[in-house]
């Protein structure tokens, strides 16, 4: 068995480096900003912070504003071709509009790396599209952070509507969706461990139920090490 996966894990590698994109490809350079990150706890930091608030940035301005603030020119973690571009961006509104164009169009094609779709009938497009090449998938809702009761149930029904849409689709067959648990209660807390509990159950029973109807697999996210003992 073991020979057998290591065969299979060096043809993977093997077909995977045979399709790696060209240097000339926007795909390269996504790739090597990705693995920069991965590899710079500094870098990444950053990168985050600018991904969540992005989308709140209206014009050219400031996208390169932000880009300045998040990504100096003079801070050497960061790789020497977003120093560059970043630098080149503030002199006139053209280049500033040009960066901002690509910004988006980069964070768009990242995005759409590991979100499957703003909706679920955008999900079931790339999902049919996997089940072509074979692929399998787990589901989860993004902006799972809660902090009212509201926004609880508001998730579990997203949960649940989730479950229901994909029972109809026959490419998504099996089913698989992913949960986290401290999006089903405001006051998760390890401190409050019998509401956490009690609560939690409450909505998760219902999301299981509609996974039982729908004949799906539901996966419990463990999240952060402070959340282990109570989710286990």
């Amino acid at each position: 068995v073991e020979l057998r996966t290591k065969a299979i894990g060096y043809r993977l590698f093997s077909e995977a480096e045979e399709k790696s994109p060209s240097i000339l490809q926007a795909q390269w350079w996504e790739n090597q900003l990705l693995e920069w990150a991965m590899k710079n706890d500094s870098m990444k930091t950053q990168m985050l912070r600018f991904v969540d608030v992005f989308p709140a940035l209206r014009d050219p301005r400031q996208v390169a504003s932000h880009l300045r603030q998040y990504f100096p020119s003079s801070n050497r973690d960061f790789p020497a071709f977003l120093r560059i571009g970043i630098d080149v961006s503030s002199p006139t509104s053209l280049t500033r509009s040009i960066l901002a164009r690509e910004t988006r169009m980069m964070m768009t094609r990242m995005a759409r790396k590991f979100i499957a779709g703003a909706n679920i009938e955008e999900s079931l497009d790339v999902l049919r599209r996997m089940r072509q090449e074979r692929m399998t998938y787990t589901l989860d809702l993004l902006g799972e952070a809660v902090v009212s009761e509201v926004e609880a149930d508001r998730y579990m029904n997203a949960c649940i509507n989730m479950l229901n849409a994909l029972s109809t689709e026959p490419a998504a067959a099996p089913i698989n969706i992913s949960v986290k648990l401290s999006s089903l209660y405001s006051q998760f807390e390890p401190a409050n461990w019998n509401d956490s509990k009690r609560v939690v159950k409450k909505r998760l029973r219902k999301i299981f139920r509609a996974a039982r109807e729908a004949d799906a697999f539901v996966n419990i996210d463990m999240e952060q090490y402070a959340f282990n003992e109570l989710t286990l």
